[in-house]
């Protein structure tokens, strides 16, 4: 996969060395963007003669975008001052008040900061400032393409955005095209493939790439495998699994053994081999048990399968063991939806074995839920619970549980 992004970069990176477009305009869907942010971040790395400002902030419409572009840009701008008085180093000058106002436009705001960002940049005869505009959300696509229209029209032959090379996110709906910049804007198009058939192909190819190491190989087969159970190819995933637990095992690489085996009882889960399944969570489970602090999240995933298939197999009691671990593992990893949710599986555990400690456990799990203002599955335990009071007639069972909820109420208001 890293030969996939590496070609992404490359084309990114291409950008900062032609003269002929001042911007480039980058299709980027909600899933891609942690990928490209990364790529601008490797190549402001490797760029010492450009200095970068990156603006990932969301898009709601042309001002509050101005505004937070502007808070973020004196933020990190201050930073380097203080640090740069710190060290006797001469100071940067002061931010323009015009990029400050905010009852000028926003496309003069941002204009006046990029002019201003560009001063900083030690040599104007190779330096380049880099401007990344890349929204991490658009909520008004049509009021963004607007926005960006404006704020990148220039006149030759001395355009205010000299020594300029702006990225800039295409709205994932796709209401800028190249007619709208076709005449007036010096600007290029890249529409990089990172699909998930994409991704799926540079990982096979690097599952068959005898020159890359053999670490990062065995990566890119866990991923694959995981792909594969996804989409239903069970009998391919297992066997990737059975590669990776042989080479780990062998290795004495008990983590990712952990990993490997319980990717396994997934798959068995999945085809409907129950024992099997049973046996891979268990082997798992002493694995990452004997795995240095990194197993830890390992383990939870493993103590949540075994809680999952023992209620399949309807034998609560250790299902209610299980969950039990699993839900304090979340705590001490501070998943407080994943301890939630277990709560709520671990109630309906101990409700099959008739124990009243089912009452105890969903109604932690609700006031943990409103607590955290988890509206959605603080209703699921509030719906147990009144099942339950309700199948066994307990009136004022129930009252006092919702008069626990209402002190809670009451105490958190104060």
């Amino acid at each position: 996969m890293q030969k996939l992004f590496d070609r992404v970069t490359e084309r990114l990176r291409s950008f900062l060395d032609q003269r002929q477009f001042m911007a480039l305009i980058v299709r980027s869907m909600d899933g891609e963007m942690p990928a490209i942010l990364k790529m601008f971040e490797t190549l402001e790395e490797e760029c010492a003669f450009a200095l970068f400002w990156q603006f990932p902030e969301a898009f709601v419409n042309a001002n509050e975008y101005a505004q937070t572009v502007v808070e973020s840009f004196q933020s990190k701008f201050e930073l380097v001052r203080l640090l740069q008085q710190q060290e006797g180093m001469e100071v940067w000058p002061e931010l323009p008040s015009e990029a400050l106002d905010p009852e000028l436009s926003p496309v003069v705001r941002i204009r006046t900061i990029m002019i201003f960002a560009r001063s900083l940049v030690p040599s104007l005869n190779g330096g380049l400032l880099v401007w990344v505009m890349f929204p991490s959300e658009v909520t008004d696509s049509a009021a963004y393409g607007q926005f960006v229209r404006q704020l990148v029209q220039h006149e030759l032959p001395n355009p205010w955005c000299h020594h300029m090379r702006i990225f800039i996110r295409r709205d994932p709906i796709g209401t800028m095209d190249h007619r709208v910049f076709r005449d007036s804007v010096r600007a290029d198009w890249f529409e990089p493939d990172l699909s998930t058939n994409a991704i799926n192909n540079a990982l096979e190819e690097d599952v068959d790439d005898a020159s890359l190491p053999l670490e990062e190989r065995l990566q890119s087969l866990l991923l694959t495998a995981g792909n594969d159970q996804s989409h239903g190819r069970l009998d391919m995933a297992r066997e990737k699994y059975h590669i990776l637990f042989d080479f780990y095992s062998g290795e004495g690489n008990l983590p990712m053994t952990a990993v490997a085996l319980n990717g396994l009882g997934e798959v068995h889960r999945l085809l409907g081999n129950r024992q099997e399944a049973g046996a891979s969570f268990e082997a798992a489970l002493v694995a990452s048990a004997q795995g240095a602090d990194q197993s830890m999240p390992i383990l939870l995933n493993v103590f949540l399968n075994l809680g999952n298939l023992r209620m399949e197999e309807a034998r609560w009691e250790e299902a209610e063991g299980y969950y039990d671990c699993a839900q304090k593992l979340a705590t001490v990893l501070r998943y407080a939806d994943i301890k939630i949710m277990t709560l709520e599986q671990m109630g309906l555990a101990q409700s099959k074995q008739n124990k009243q400690t089912a009452i105890d456990t969903w109604s932690a799990g609700a006031i943990l839920s409103k607590r955290l203002d988890k509206s959605d599955l603080y209703e699921k335990h509030l719906g147990h619970l009144k099942h339950h009071f309700m199948v066994s007639g307990d009136a004022q069972g129930m009252r006092s549980v919702m008069s626990q909820l209402n002190q809670f109420d009451r105490n958190s208001e104060n």
